[in-house]
């Protein structure tokens, strides 16, 4: 994602804007590429066991989710600050399909940047606004499955239109998510290294 605007001479903000990718253009060894990118969150992080190969498997997931009726959501989280929640977002960032990576959402905003451009939406700091927002864990809690809509009614008309939720979503903050949210998430629980790890 790059914004299309760096200037900061627009005051309503920079258009959100996707590069397209390049397939390429030999055969990929599927394997090898989830063991690379395995041993390269190995090499930066301090992980739990079993979690570098859970997320290369959900950030190749991000590419190919479509095919699937359900995107189970990648919940980061950590207990206190300093855990490197933040490093891993920058490295799952890297990897996933259209990443967009943001430090709060609207519940607009959420469905609408997903029925136009599914990406996969990268938000941290959830626990500063999430627990209390329920139509925004309603959003989220309904994309993690094909189908999933939010109903609303616009333009003068106050047409209905119906805008899709099922997009691959990252939750990350200090502390768990909300139960529904939680159920419906792979958890990653970071911890600060202990001296001489890291």
């Amino acid at each position: 994602m790059r914004p299309q605007s760096e200037t900061g001479a627009d005051t309503a903000g920079a258009a959100v804007l996707f590069d397209a990718l390049e397939p390429w253009p030999d055969p990929v060894d599927g394997a090898a590429l989830l063991n690379a990118i395995a041993n390269t969150l190995t090499r930066y992080l301090v992980l739990p066991a079993g979690a570098a190969d859970a997320l290369a498997l959900w950030t190749a997931h991000t590419h190919v989710y479509d095919a699937f009726d359900h995107t189970p959501r990648l919940n980061i989280t950590a207990p206190q600050k300093q855990c490197g929640k933040t490093l891993l977002l920058d490295v799952v960032q890297a990897v996933v399909a259209k990443g967009l990576r943001t430090e709060n959402v609207s519940t607009a905003v959420l469905f609408r940047i997903i029925d136009k451009d599914a990406p996969t939406l990268l938000v941290d700091e959830c626990d500063s606004f999430l627990r209390d927002n329920e139509e925004l864990r309603g959003a989220l809690n309904a994309g993690h499955r094909r189908g999933g809509r939010h109903l609303r009614c616009e333009g003068d008309k106050n047409e209905v239109r119906a805008f899709k939720t099922f997009a691959p979503v990252v939750p990350a903050g200090i502390g768990s998510l909300p139960g529904t949210l939680a159920d419906r998430s792979i958890i990653i629980r970071m911890e600060r290294a202990h001296a001489g790890r890291g």
